[in-house]
This record gives structure tokens, C-alpha cells and sequence, in this order.
């Protein structure tokens, strides 16, 4: 019983960097799976002993999962509309993040939406300073709703490894 109580608390630990690393890498996925690792292991926790986090603590991590992910999408649009990016330039923004997101990197990430965005206002008739404004600014609000996103996360790491260890 203490063998598979260690056990599931080392695998949760091992879930919970990993969903840290993958947000800072892989950008979009890493919280979102982290909660639902965290309710996963949990669940299987319940079973075997005493839980450790209750459904109210859940539900918390489960609503500032729901924030970062809408937080993240605001600051990418507030960018877009702050450098009077086109339809086309979204559009080209939401491509290119696809198309970054095979380079598994937050670099990879905002270079390659801001591509997207800069030949999105290209084909919309833009000048290439305009479009490289909405490029720049599409690359700039990647980072900060990332850096937002991971913050999040680690705060909601920091509360389960302290409930896990302490």
C-alpha cells in the first residue's frame, strides 16, 4: 500500500513537470493536460487512500486552466487589433501558429504565425511595414500569453507539488 501510494505520488510529480515544461515548449497543450493528468491521478488516488485534493481544489485548478487558455487567445487578439491587423492577417496568424506548432518550440511558434500574419496582410493589400507591424505584434503577444500561461501554471504546480510533498 505505501509502495503504490509513493509510487502514484512520484508518477503525479513527474505529470506535473512535465505539463510545465510542455507549456513553456509546446506552448498550447501543457496545462490543459496537466489538469487532466491531475484529475486522472487523482481519481486513481481516491480509490487507494486518503485523497489529497478535494473536487473544490479541481475545480479551481480546472478554472485557471480555462483562464490561461482564454487569457493566452486575448492577448494574441489584442495584439492583432492593436497593429490594425486585417482579416487575412489573422487568418494568416492562425495558420501559421498551426504550421509552428510541428517545431514543438515557442520560438518556432511566433515565427512562424508571425509569417502567417505578415503574408496575410501582404495578400490583403498592405504595405510591408504594416505587415510587419502586425508580424511583430503577433510574435509579441505569443510570448506574453505564454509567459501568462506559464506563470498560471507554475502556480498551479507549486500547489499541488506542496500538497504532495508537505
Amino acid at each position: 500500500m505505501i509502495l503504490s501510494s509513493t509510487l502514484i505520488t512520484i508518477t503525479k510529480i513527474i505529470g506535473i513537470i512535465a505539463a510545465i515544461i510542455g507549456t513553456g515548449i509546446v506552448s498550447f497543450i501543457g496545462l490543459p493536460i496537466a489538469i487532466l493528468y491531475l484529475v486522472i491521478a487523482t481519481i486513481v488516488y481516491w480509490q487507494q487512500t486518503t485523497p489529497v485534493f478535494t473536487g473544490t481544489e479541481i475545480l479551481i485548478y480546472t478554472v485557471i486552466t480555462f483562464l490561461a487558455v482564454f487569457l493566452d487567445n486575448i492577448v494574441l487578439f489584442m495584439g492583432l487589433k492593436k497593429s490594425a491587423a486585417s482579416k487575412r492577417g489573422y487568418v494568416g496568424a492562425i495558420i501559421g501558429s498551426i504550421a509552428g506548432l510541428f517545431t514543438g518550440t515557442l520560438v518556432g511558434l511566433a515565427l512562424f504565425s508571425a509569417i502567417g500574419a505578415i503574408i496575410g496582410e501582404l495578400v490583403h493589400g498592405k504595405t510591408t511595414e504594416d505587415s510587419i507591424r502586425s508580424g511583430f505584434m503577433t510574435a509579441v503577444s505569443l510570448f506574453l500569453g505564454s509567459i501568462l500561461r506559464v506563470v498560471l501554471t507554475l502556480i498551479v504546480a507549486v500547489d499541488v507539488l506542496r500538497k504532495l510533498l508537505f
